[in-house]
């Protein structure tokens, strides 16, 4: 009954905001190369076929798999998001349709990136509660966050440095755990971090960068602003530049210190307003990454000298050179944490 309530509601939503997510849409990401050094490219030639529910915002009521669309969330890179009602729960999902028209190669890819989160059920990494294909398009329900993105967050917010290591923490034990599974996430960026009104912190499309098997931008070039890449790039370079590890920019295959890297310059640009790399285009900003041109801190910050040291160890250009795992960065904070308060009780 209340789901039926909801759709009446939502039914009536405006034409102008879904009109404007078909223009969205209908922009779709251009063809390009694919790179023979990355192994995990899943982009085949020619020009991605594109499914009819990927180039139009559906409408309130329509099916897809066992779920009824409710309403629109939102539209990024990698495809839509639509609140939608499980039957089956008998809740409120939010439910992810990929853009481009995969092939059964990353059909079945996707389906066992889905099948390992759900296996995993770990408190800080959205669940997975199904996966399926509809009209030639693949998509994933699940689990519906009620918070805030990690950057509207730090807007909303302004917290000092210990709340942000907090939620950070939190960020790199949900990234861990998901490892373990042998899952990456190779687009790590505070858009894919919910922080929950609950306090609890989950991140967002693991896999699905990896898996979406679409051809997407060639990694862009030319004097394009670095600021305005904050999109996601499949094909010849994955993942979003501001927070890429010097082997995407070499289109080498990701790991887990790939991973670590990118939850590094989040950490920093959290904590210091900026970000460790800067770059006014596309080669300027990959140029500084893969040679390790840092920018220096603030000198009045407040963020203690330990916790500098730690993420420039995670950000270091050689992978060899950071934490062995993203689990053992998250041990070297709580060490060093511990170490502090020991001072302050002893004092």
């Amino acid at each position: 009954m209340l789901a039926d309530r909801a759709l009446d509601e939502t039914a009536t939503a405006d034409a102008d905001e879904r009109r404007a997510v078909d223009e969205t849409l209908a922009a779709g990401p251009d063809t390009a190369r694919g790179d023979a050094h990355d192994s995990d490219t899943l982009a085949s030639p020619g020009a991605p076929v594109r499914s009819p529910l990927a180039t139009a915002a559906l409408a309130p009521g329509t099916r897809i798999g066992r779920q009824r669309i409710l309403r629109l969330l939102g539209a990024g890179g990698m495809g839509v998001v639509y609140a939608a009602h499980d039957p089956e729960l008998g809740r409120e999902v939010a439910l992810k349709l990929l853009l481009g028209e995969p092939s059964a190669g990353a059909q079945l890819r996707l389906q066992r990136e889905a099948q390992a989160l759900a296996k995993l059920a770990h408190p800080n990494v959205v669940a997975i509660y199904d996966v399926g294909t509809h009209a030639g398009a693949v998509w994933l329900a699940m689990e519906f966050v009620v918070g805030e993105t990690f950057d509207a967050w730090l807007a909303a917010e302004r917290p000092r440095w210990r709340a942000i290591v907090a939620v950070m923490k939190q960020v790199m034990a949900g990234v861990a755990a998901a490892h373990q599974e042998g899952v990456l996430h190779r687009d790590l960026k505070p858009q894919n971090i919910m922080v929950g009104r609950d306090g609890r912190v989950r991140v967002m499309d693991f896999g699905l960068a990896r898996a979406s098997g679409e051809r997407a931008p060639e990694a862009p070039g030319g004097e394009r602003p670095a600021l305005a890449l904050n999109l996601t790039v499949v094909g010849a370079v994955m993942g979003t530049p501001a927070y890429m590890a010097p082997e995407q920019f070499d289109g080498l295959v990701a790991d887990e210190r790939t991973d670590q890297f990118a939850l590094a310059v989040m950490m920093w640009e959290a904590l210091y307003g900026r970000p460790p790399f800067r770059g006014e285009s596309f080669p300027e900003l990959m140029l500084a990454v893969t040679s390790g041109a840092r920018e220096a801190p603030p000198p009045d910050s407040a963020v203690p000298g330990w916790l500098r040291k730690i993420l420039e160890r995670a950000l270091a250009v050689d992978r060899h050179q950071r934490f062995e795992s993203v689990r053992v960065m998250l041990a070297a904070i709580d060490a060093a944490e511990e170490r502090v308060r020991w001072r302050r009780l002893v004092a």
